[in-house]
């Protein structure tokens, strides 16, 4: 498989297989503000404009169907990966996650490779801390919104706003909606229900489709 190359690397996904990067890509993609779950939509999505997306923020991705197997910057594909642990850090909104998370070493050159599911998870957790704590500004708005797997139009179409919006929120221009940044870490909240149900999400979608209501409802008796 060519290296770096995302759309490849969909072409090739198959159900046995799984999703690693490497602790330098990831590093380099979130200073291009690019995160794992990004990473995931194009994979699940599968189209151009995404895949040009995630090239652009110059992740590594691979796929192997073992974390045993290297893919490293020092092309040795026979050495096989040791059991290690790698430093994980999210930088968001003036504020600082960090955590140690399992990893495979490359015994040759030091590179290291994570799951990409479990970066997910870690950025879950951020977002969910984010959410419950804030601070409301654009940047926190937008990796909630990241982790959520949610591009800016579906976003926009839930909240019923523009993309242009959003983007004038999560870049600065203009101060986020209270009342919206709200509603999306709500949603990151319910996200990580144990039960894994999506009340408000599924309420916001219905509305935004213009979901036809009942004329006529029959309360209960008191």
């Amino acid at each position: 498989m060519k290296r770096g190359s995302v759309l490849h690397l969909i072409r090739r996904l198959g159900a046995e297989e799984k999703v690693f990067l490497t602790d330098h890509a990831r590093e380099e993609a979130a200073r291009e503000g690019c995160t794992t779950a990004d990473v995931f939509y194009a994979l699940e999505h599968a189209t151009e404009a995404v895949v040009e997306d995630v090239k652009r923020a110059k992740w590594k991705v691979y796929c192997l169907r073992s974390p045993m197997v290297a893919a490293n910057r020092c092309h040795n594909d026979d050495a096989i990966l040791e059991p290690g642990e790698v430093a994980y850090r999210q930088d968001v909104s003036g504020r600082t996650f960090e955590a140690t998370v399992p990893a495979r070493v490359c015994p040759v050159c030091g590179e290291k490779v994570i799951d990409g599911k479990l970066l997910l998870r870690k950025e879950r957790e951020v977002a969910a801390i984010l959410a419950r704590e804030g601070p409301i500004d654009g940047a926190s708005f937008r990796f909630m919104r990241t982790t959520l797997g949610l591009r800016a139009a579906d976003l926009a179409a839930l909240l019923d706003i523009t993309p242009e919006t959003i983007s004038k929120w999560e870049n600065g221009r203009n101060p986020v909606l209270r009342s919206a940044w709200l509603v999306v870490a709500d949603i990151t909240i319910e996200n990580g229900a144990a039960d894994g149900r999506h009340p408000l999400r599924e309420r916001l979608a219905a509305l935004a489709k213009g979901k036809r209501t009942r004329k006529r409802v029959r309360l209960d008796a008191a």
